[in-house]
């Protein structure tokens, strides 16, 4: 998904794990009835959020004390920041 997304100019888009059920939901759709509008519409809603810089996933809150507390300790962990630009 996230290639064909990137080869037509668009960004990554990361599910939100709040929004399984949902995504799950539409691409059954897709999949097994043969309709792609809940699955267009779902990623459509984030890819927009995407392009506006709106954060669409959320780092849950103990892994957030984790990453917080590496940054506090000085540790050599590197924390990758990727930056998209739309077209």
């Amino acid at each position: 998904m996230n290639v064909m997304l990137a080869s037509g100019g668009y960004p990554w888009t990361v599910i939100p794990l709040q929004r399984r059920d949902a995504y799950m939901a539409a691409l059954d759709d897709a999949s097994v009835r043969q309709n792609i509008l809940p699955f267009a519409d779902f990623l459509g809603q984030l890819v927009k959020k995407g392009l506006r810089g709106k954060p669409v996933a959320k780092v849950p809150s103990e892994e957030r004390k984790k990453i917080d507390q590496r940054k506090n300790l000085g540790s050599d962990i590197t924390i990758p920041t990727i930056f998209y630009s739309a077209r």
